[in-house]
């Protein structure tokens, strides 16, 4: 009884937003229970309407609404000061006005999950092999960009030219290489990256992942 008065008083000081990894909670909390004990005793809770499960090992407070269970677990895969995460997709081309259209998902690079990828409820998370300083952020949206282009729906090409400009002037080619170096993209994407830099006079090494005698397919700028 001592053990489940100790969780109800964890889960009573969380805010709604909050999550709960069951397996960190147990290891920086509760390591002086019997493990067996302790995740039976999260399954009585859950059953009596004490804990909401929300995904495999992960709960929240039960008068979480749906709005803010996803906002504690992009707060969690996001890092305590914003970065360690970062928006691809939809989430990505809304944030430079690529494009108008949205939808409930939610997808993201993280550096805090050591899962490939993990979906919970509207959220997917892709595991980042690169650590996602402010630079590396930056060239990662211009390559997820370029990447996906002719698939971003209902692009603004005005808006679009003006993401180029946007990037190329933060562009570090030494950012780029680190990258690329973990990261898979398309050989015609670099190519399409190279054509963007060399279009605005930036210099960079782009060239070392292309092969001189092939041509690739890029958009025309």
């Amino acid at each position: 009884m001592e053990y489940k008065q100790r969780l109800q008083d964890y889960i009573k000081n969380m805010e709604t937003d909050d999550i709960i990894f069951v397996s960190s909670l147990y290891e920086e909390h509760f390591s002086d229970v019997p493990d067996g004990a302790f995740f039976k005793m999260v399954e009585r809770m859950t059953k009596e309407g004490l804990l909401m499960r929300v995904s495999k090992g992960i709960y929240a407070k039960p008068e979480a609404t749906e709005e803010q269970v996803e906002n504690g677990v992009l707060n969690f895969y996001f890092g305590e000061n914003n970065d360690a995460g970062m928006y691809i997709g939809l989430k990505l081309y809304n944030k430079y006005n690529l494009t108008s259209v949205t939808d409930e998902t939610r997808i993201l690079y993280s550096n805090l999950t050591y899962q490939d990828r993990k979906i919970i409820r509207n959220v997917t998370i892709y595991r980042c092999p690169v650590e996602l300083t402010y630079d590396h952020a930056k060239i990662i949206e211009m390559l997820e960009v370029l990447e996906h282009y002719k698939d971003i729906p209902k692009l603004d090409k005005k808006q679009f030219a003006r993401f180029l400009v946007q990037m190329s002037k933060a562009y570090d080619d030494e950012s780029a290489r680190q990258v690329l170096e973990v990261m898979k993209y398309r050989k015609s994407t670099i190519a399409f990256l190279k054509s963007v830099l060399d279009e605005y006079k930036v210099p960079n090494t782009m060239s070392v992942y292309l092969n001189k005698a092939s041509k690739y397919r890029i958009p025309k700028l």
